[in-house]
């Protein structure tokens, strides 16, 4: 399966506080919300780390449970970057519209003015430049 990383939360405690965890969220190719929690202490850390970065495309992820929502994280093993956008691949993406909607209306653009002239100043001249006339 396809996923868009949309967020990363910052690490939170486990339920019974002996671990951390970072939950990623994802858009995935069906534009519907999933999500996977990685634990720094856990083996497939080492593979989720170089992927973790917003925008990320990743491709070969699967469901722990679809009807949760729920990516397995150990199936970032059979998982490859495809490549990273500030928008996401998928048509019709909530994700999309949210940035469209966000980005500022810029008013319409006159042309560039030249900056002012000087008046022009004669070079100077150096001593060895300098002719003498008699």
């Amino acid at each position: 399966m396809k996923v868009y990383i949309t967020q990363i939360d910052s690490p939170k405690p486990s339920r019974d506080q002996k671990e951390t965890y970072i939950r990623i969220h994802f858009e995935t190719e069906e534009v519907k919300w999933a999500h996977t929690d990685v634990v720094p202490g856990y083996f497939n850390y080492s593979t989720w780390r170089p992927l973790m970065k917003l925008g990320n495309i990743l491709d070969g992820l699967l469901y722990k449970s679809r009807k949760d929502s729920k990516i397995n994280a150990d199936s970032v093993r059979l998982a490859h970057l495809l490549g990273a956008s500030p928008r996401s691949p998928f048509p019709n993406s909530p994700h999309n519209r949210k940035l469209d909607s966000a980005a500022p209306q810029s008013p319409p653009q006159s042309p560039p003015q030249s900056p002012p002239q000087s008046p022009s100043q004669s070079p100077s001249q150096s001593p060895s430049q300098l002719s003498l006339t008699q």
